[in-house]
């Protein structure tokens, strides 16, 4: 195994990337290369985290739970029951995390940048991990069995939009390329049409669900400034909570706390149905018996920005200048 960097003073990420190295060789038929080509992708990854003054305690304390890596066929599988088409780049586990073979490059990236990015992609969702006791039990206390399996999904969009933009960020500044502008409207892939050309984002993934955590950071404490109440600084500090504690965990406490817990379900409910459209494009809908059409998609979009929109942590009045204050009190007056 040959390495990027001396991690002599970090031993828990020596150890780490030895593990990762070893393990996923072994699970991939002892292809050492490309084994040897995803823990220098880490190191870099890692590198960024630490450069940008991330909590790397924290970070490698969940990182630790991982495995190995290797890569999956671009065919029907069946897991736990339910039969996977597995066209998204990316698959995310408890254990292990799993690269699609069918990868390709395009004129943005080449393929093994493209494997870099979905490597990213992987690594954030294992760091963001929702699933945990306190998750499960706010679902037990504010839902019910015939809905809050949905409203536990509602967690996806949060942590899956958070992992596709971290993963973007780290991925262009190591490859030193211009990450693409933002981009207006909706692109042949999207899995939901959600508001036609309404729809703006930088992501190549995800992105009907980029405004909607905007609107939802605002929510928050300690998410944006007076300063700079910008989208990317909503993003930024959202990711920061992520990647510095438990961001579902923090997410209850705050709500909670305000006395919004039913409000926070009712918005991973939202969030829920919308995810349940995503994974059903891939062929592997999560609650088989509820689907969605077109024109609900929306209603529910514009419902969650609304609900967040009531639950902002700033006062519009005194922040009038701030462009997303503007376009609140507009959608509060209509």
């Amino acid at each position: 195994m040959k390495l990027l960097y001396d991690w002599h003073d970090n031993p828990n990420i020596d150890i780490f990337l030895m593990n990762i190295y070893f393990n996923s060789e072994n699970v991939m038929k002892n292809n050492s290369k490309y084994a040897n080509e995803l823990i220098n992708d880490i190191e870099e990854y890692l590198m960024y985290l630490i450069n940008n003054h991330y909590n790397i305690d924290i970070i490698m304390q969940k990182l630790n739970k991982l495995l190995y890596i290797s890569t999956f066929d671009n065919k029907p599988i069946i897991d736990n029951g339910i039969t996977y088409l597995y066209q998204e780049p990316v698959i995310t586990r408890d254990k292990y995390i799993l690269l699609n073979n069918g990868i390709k490059g395009d004129n943005k990236l080449t393929t093994k940048e493209r494997r870099k990015l979905y490597l990213y992609k992987g690594l954030s969702q294992f760091i963001f991990n929702y699933d945990n006791d306190m998750t499960e039990e706010f679902s037990n206390v504010y839902g019910n069995d015939s809905d809050k399996k949905i409203a536990n999904n509602g967690w996806k969009l949060i942590t899956d939009t958070l992992a596709q933009e971290l993963a973007e960020k780290i991925t262009y500044d190591t490859i030193k390329k211009e990450r693409p502008n933002k981009r207006v409207g909706i692109e042949e892939n999207d899995y939901l049409n959600i508001n036609g050309s309404l729809v703006v984002s930088r992501l190549e993934c995800e992105r009907p669900f980029e405004e909607l955590i905007v609107f939802f950071g605002t929510t928050l404490s300690n998410v944006g400034n007076i300063f700079d109440y910008s989208h990317n600084k909503i993003m930024d500090d959202l990711i920061k909570k992520a990647l510095n504690s438990d961001l579902s965990n923090q997410i209850i406490s705050e709500y909670i706390y305000k006395g919004n817990g039913k409000e926070l379900y009712n918005l991973l409910y939202l969030m829920g149905l919308l995810v349940n459209e995503k994974y059903a494009s891939y062929g592997k809908r999560i609650i088989k018996n509820i689907s969605i059409n077109q024109a609900e998609a929306n209603n529910i979009y514009n419902t969650i920005i609304e609900e967040c929109n009531k639950l902002f942590t700033l006062d519009e009045d005194i922040y009038e200048d701030v462009p997303i204050c503007k376009n609140i009190k507009r959608l509060r007056n209509q």
